[in-house]
């Protein structure tokens, strides 16, 4: 036999079984040493909300942005609306009549 069938003919019983065993809690095999950052960091970089007004605007001229206003503006208090951002429906109206004119 050639190198090559021996290493073919070799049976490992853990072939195609992966992943360690870990026994114990997170809080047991924790590896963060002093000073480093073992979570992942939250609200880093927090947003103002004029500035989720402008993502939600740009997004929307790129999706809907050849419809009709009423459409825009439905769309807009949906998105307003998922976003926790309260808006009248004159605000969306003018938002919606901003994004038709271009």
């Amino acid at each position: 036999m050639t190198g090559q069938d021996d290493a073919a003919e070799t049976v490992h019983p853990d072939a195609g079984v992966g992943g360690a065993v870990v026994q114990g809690t997170d809080a047991d095999t924790s590896s963060a040493g002093v000073g480093e950052q073992s979570e992942p960091a939250m609200d880093l970089d927090t947003v103002t909300d004029q500035e989720r007004i402008d993502g939600i605007l740009a997004q929307t001229r790129v999706d809907v942005g050849d419809e009709d206003a009423a459409r825009i503006a439905e769309v807009l208090r949906q998105r307003f609306e998922d976003a926790g951002i309260p808006a009248s429906a004159d605000e969306l109206a003018s938002f919606a009549e901003g994004l038709v004119a271009g």
